[in-house]
């Protein structure tokens, strides 16, 4: 199921950069979607995000932090007829609807790699330099969005 209207958090559409280092501003929102289970504040977490990424990107992010402390390192799938498609999943986030407000998602981009800014990163997207992206719960729920 993608359906924003049943998520508890957002990403903030505009990002920021430092060098390498991008980062994404978490929200936590009302749910719109009463009585649905992602909605519990206390059965749900922003696991996981995901972003639609060029194929050739492979290891292109060489670090992943919230709030400044480091989680997992991202995973990278093709998907798509002939792999066509690619998604970097940034895991072990964490976040709750107590902590995420305001939290920063960072990952730092290899200069030297093949996609060393957002623009070379991002597949699929309309604007140059915005990411299309989905936020997992740990309920198994997505909810999708831009930032640019």
């Amino acid at each position: 199921m993608r359906d924003a209207d049943a998520s508890r958090f957002r990403l903030d559409p505009l990002y920021t950069v430092s060098g390498q280092t991008i980062c994404f501003t978490a929200h936590v929102v009302p749910c719109n979607k009463k009585g649905s289970p992602c909605c519990d504040a206390k059965k749900v977490d922003f696991y996981k995000l995901e972003l639609d990424v060029v194929p050739t990107c492979n290891r292109a992010i060489t670090k992943v932090t919230v709030n400044g402390q480091r989680v997992l390192a991202p995973t990278f799938n093709f998907y798509g007829t002939d792999d066509q498609s690619a998604i970097y999943k940034l895991t072990g986030l964490n976040l709750t609807v107590a902590n995420a407000e305001g939290a920063q998602i960072c990952m730092t981009l290899d200069k030297n790699g093949p996609c060393p800014n957002l623009v070379d990163l991002c597949d699929n997207v309309s604007v140059p330099g915005s990411c299309r992206y989905a936020i997992v719960l740990s309920l198994i729920h997505i909810s999708q969005g831009i930032v640019r």
